[in-house]
């Protein structure tokens, strides 16, 4: 679809939000939510929010709450647009899945096939030590690699000079995609393929790599396979000007808006979108991968995404399981493995954002849960507001939602 007609559509959006919400349950009131969500932005956290809960087939929450700037001069609208940061990772996934389907990949391909830069990798000895001092890599990197977060890359590992390097090539909505790849591959890998979860760097590539497979670019084959056919009016990697006025902010800026179009479209950061974007994504993963008579994934997909595919000692130290204990990691999503007194079930799934949204699929209680919000990162500020942690955020506002939902 070209870009004219994605942004006659977009221009569509808040008669395309208020329907969707039209559809809520005013019987289900979700109190403790309702509360959290007021408390989170009476103390700051956020200018405002909208909270979701969509169960068995019915929309039973859309709570709709503060503002979207620091001022306070303009309310929080059903169709705000979101910087969505993280959940860009389960989109890609999608996409990754759907050429999977299509026969244009398969998830035991080495991606060096079409990303000859990631080629004869080594590995670091010891994962904080010198990156001069690597042994050959066992194995090549595959596409189950990256969907997973196992390419032996990313973010939350041990510090050191790793750390130090990848970091020094962070990217930006405007940098140069094979420029990126080429310095990455100046860097060893900081665990061996397969060896260890790690944050974001997998997905980037993945972005990288559905764009080398198709030939076009990421957001082009997101839009055919799945936003157009799910009606996601308004996802992208840039905000145009007409939709600046529905932008969510932050309590403090602190990130700059993408205002033009991006030229680096990363799987795993960039994408902004709406809560009903996002919600009509998230009721198509818990419907088994068709909505609305549009089949976007078979459910075999859906099942490989959200299978976890942690070995078992990653369940037991290092990395992943200690920020995220009682979850391991499918395909570009967080699997819940064990069971808690009040949260998601087992085989619940989903991921949160850094900037703040958030959303699980529960399919033993056929619902899901949506927060979104622009939440800065942790830490005092010069307002006097120590922000909570994304994590502290996400445990929170699910405690709220579920305790709503067993009371």
């Amino acid at each position: 679809m070209n870009r004219r007609r994605f942004i006659s559509l977009s221009a569509a959006a808040p008669v395309f939000g208020r329907a969707v919400f039209a559809q809520s349950d005013p019987a289900a009131s979700y109190p403790k939510t309702r509360a959290f969500l007021n408390e989170f932005i009476a103390q700051g956290q956020a200018n405002g929010a909208i909270g979701c809960v969509y169960c068995r087939g019915k929309l039973e929450l859309d709570a709709v709450e503060g503002w979207l700037d620091a001022g306070h001069k303009r309310k929080m609208r059903e169709d705000a647009v979101f910087y969505l940061a993280s959940l860009s990772k389960p989109v890609a996934g999608v996409a990754g899945m759907k050429l999977v389907e299509m026969g244009k990949i398969k998830l035991d391909d080495p991606v060096e096939r079409w990303l000859p830069e990631l080629a004869n990798r080594k590995v670091l000895r010891k994962p904080d030590g010198p990156l001069d001092d690597t042994v050959p890599a066992p194995r090549a990197i595959t596409v189950a690699d990256l969907l997973s977060m196992h390419m032996g890359m990313g973010g939350d590992g041990p510090a050191g000079p790793f750390a130090n390097a990848l970091k020094e090539n962070e990217w930006t909505a405007y940098s140069d995609p094979d420029t990126w790849l080429k310095r990455l591959s100046e860097i060893p890998l900081q665990y061996a393929p397969g060896e260890r979860w790690l944050n974001d760097t997998s997905v980037d590539v993945l972005g990288l790599l559905i764009r080398r497979v198709t030939g076009g670019t990421l957001m082009a084959f997101q839009q055919e396979h799945i936003f157009e056919p799910l009606g996601m009016r308004d996802m992208g990697y840039w905000v145009p000007s007409e939709k600046m006025e529905r932008l969510a902010g932050y309590p403090e800026p602190n990130k700059p808006t993408a205002t033009r179009p991006a030229t680096f479209e990363s799987g795993g950061d960039g994408l902004y979108g709406t809560a009903p974007d996002y919600l009509r994504f998230a009721r198509m993963l818990l419907n088994k991968g068709e909505l609305d008579g549009k089949r976007i994934l078979k459910a075999s997909s859906i099942e490989a995404m959200t299978t976890d595919r942690f070995r078992p000692e990653e369940h037991r130290n290092g990395g992943f399981y200690d920020r995220y204990p009682g979850r391991g990691f499918g395909y570009t999503v967080a699997v819940r493995t064990e069971a808690m007194a009040v949260g998601p079930s087992v085989g619940a799934y989903g991921w949160s954002g850094s900037s703040g949204p958030w959303f699980v699929v529960d399919p033993s209680r056929n619902m899901l849960a949506l927060l979104m919000t622009q939440h800065p990162t942790k830490g005092q500020t010069k307002t006097g507001v120590k922000y909570l942690s994304k994590i502290e955020e996400n445990d929170q506002y699910q405690a709220a939602v579920f305790g709503d939902v067993a009371g």
